[in-house]
C-alpha cells in the first residue's frame, strides 16, 4: 500500500495552502533576548491581565499573614 494516498496528498495540500495564505505582518519585528528572563520580562510587559485575575491575586495576597517583628525591636526600634 501506498502511503501517500490521494486523501494524504490532498490534506498536505491544504496545510501547505494554509500556511502560505497567512504570511507573516509586516509589522512583526524580530527581537533578540539574552536571556529567558529578559524575553519573560518582555512577554510581561506586552500582556494585560484578565481584571478577574488581578483581583484573586491580590485578595490572595491580602490574607497572607503579615510577619513577625524581631524580638530586638522592642528594645532597638
Amino acid at each position: 500500500m501506498n502511503s501517500d494516498s490521494p486523501s494524504r496528498k490532498s490534506r498536505l495540500q491544504q496545510r501547505q495552502s494554509e500556511s502560505l495564505s497567512h504570511p507573516l505582518g509586516v509589522d512583526t519585528q524580530v527581537i533578540e533576548f539574552e536571556t529567558p528572563e529578559e524575553m519573560i520580562e518582555y512577554d510581561a510587559k506586552q500582556t494585560e491581565l484578565p481584571s478577574e485575575l488581578t483581583e484573586s491575586i491580590q485578595h490572595t495576597i491580602d490574607k497572607e499573614p503579615k510577619p513577625r517583628s524581631g524580638w530586638w525591636r522592642k528594645w532597638f526600634p
